[in-house]
């Protein structure tokens, strides 16, 4: 009976976020919660980002630190309920599901996770002492590590067997850096390898068959918006050896070019690395045929830290690398960036998780110095985005309140690789 009326009581409440200057912030936050003011106290910010939790009439407000679900979406969460340490007290735990739990399936794993000690905080400190350089390289040279020792296996794996990789992965893993830069470790150590982009296969926007989301939108989110006759035909021609003339798709004007001059033709024992956000799912796979396959799966799973609390979960670093990347390279402004995000997610959760199982490795694409350098560069996009959607809103506030964390780093004072997995966000990349 308690469980269901605390139940009712979360569905009834109402979640807002405010991002306010320091110490209006913990004004606020020390007429209710004193505890909570102490720890903001001790972070060196000029604003903080504040949730306030509404019950009724009273207000609640806690360090918007962690991510915190919007009332309506908890309903089919699995709440437990224990009795607190002071009488007539009790804490609401949320799930203690793995990921196994939720993806049978024994995964690959690469490498060690980024140390949980390195995180936003370290890195203002950094930026303070003039230090983003060191810090940016140590993170690319862990990364570059990681990379290193799949190459190595895949190497293994296709001396023995002519083979394709597939990179799948949502929006904004960085795919594409992560496949060319998989070629030339393979390159390296003595294999002809080549990367294909699926998102050169999208259907032309004018298409009367490619499919629309709920909202009759055109949805990139669904595998059938993939032109998956013409994948196979090119994938059976390369692997046979035969020169193929690749397409383009222009994401301005959603329309597709056959005649481009970009030529491709696979030598013998080649590796083929083909990446795409639809990488595992079925629909895409039957364009190989029986060719062997060795399946990645990529993302910034670590997502972002402050110390040991985490600040930003990968669904939503994603978004920010995805303003970062379609501002500037498709014409698009932050607010529709965060539009069609929800569209985006749905299509996640359809297309491409589901399939996670299949997986032979997942690689984290995630530098703990992203947020610094996105900040510096997408942090007024964030801040004057207008909309009078909602959700674009509420992101739109979510997004500026996770930014005022950090120290933005300028462009100007470190030095970015040019083969770094943030220069396909920061708008840099050397493979575009």
């Amino acid at each position: 009976e308690l469980t269901k009326k605390v139940k009712e009581l979360i569905q009834k409440s109402n979640i807002e976020l405010t991002v306010l200057p320091k110490q209006e912030a913990l004004q606020l936050l020390s007429e209710t919660f004193p505890g909570c003011s102490d720890f903001a106290q001790s972070i060196q910010c000029t604003s903080l980002g504040l949730h306030v939790v509404r019950f009724g009439n009273h207000a609640y407000r806690t360090v918007a630190v962690q991510p915190v679900a919007v009332a309506s979406s908890l309903k089919s969460v699995p709440w437990q309920i224990r009795a607190g340490q002071r009488k007539g007290y009790f804490e609401l735990l949320g799930p203690t599901i793995s990921l196994e739990a939720l993806v049978p399936g024994n995964f690959g794993k690469l490498g060690a996770p980024l140390p949980m000690q390195v995180g936003v905080q370290e890195c203002n400190e950094a930026a303070a002492a003039g230090k983003q350089t060191n810090m940016a390289l140590q993170a690319e040279t862990l990364q570059n590590n990681t990379l290193a020792e799949l190459s190595s296996r895949i190497a293994a794996a296709a001396r023995e067997k002519s083979c394709a990789v597939v990179v799948a992965g949502p929006s904004s893993s960085g795919k594409t850096t992560f496949a060319a830069r998989l070629a030339l470790h393979l390159q390296a150590r003595g294999l002809e390898a080549r990367p294909l982009e699926c998102d050169m296969y999208f259907k032309a926007r004018a298409d009367p068959t490619h499919p629309r989301d709920a909202k009759g939108e055109l949805n990139f989110e669904d595998p059938d918006s993939l032109r998956i006759e013409k994948i196979k035909q090119d994938l059976e021609a390369l692997l046979d050896g035969k020169p193929v003339e690749l397409p383009k798709f222009c994401f301005k004007t959603g329309t597709v070019q056959e005649k481009t001059g970009n030529i491709l033709q696979l030598p013998k024992q080649a590796v083929l690395i083909i990446e795409g956000i639809f990488g595992l799912h079925p629909k895409f796979l039957s364009a190989f045929g029986n060719v062997s396959l060795f399946k990645v799966l990529i993302g910034p799973w670590s997502g972002a830290r402050l110390g040991n609390l985490c600040l930003m979960p990968e669904r939503k670093f994603r978004l920010l690398r995805r303003i970062g990347r379609d501002v500037r390279t498709r014409g698009v402004d932050a607010a529709r960036v965060m539009h069609k995000f929800s569209s985006v997610s749905a299509g996640e959760q359809l297309n491409i998780f589901p399939f996670a199982a299949s997986a032979d490795v997942i690689f984290d694409s995630t530098l703990h110095y992203e947020i610094p350098a996105l900040r510096a560069v997408v942090g007024a996009d964030v801040e004057s985005a207008r909309s009078d959607d909602a959700d674009v809103q509420w992101r739109q506030k979510e997004l500026a309140n996770y930014l005022s964390w950090a120290t933005p780093w300028q462009t100007s004072e470190y030095t970015l690789i040019p083969t770094s997995i943030a220069c396909e966000f920061l708008g840099s990349s050397i493979f575009e």
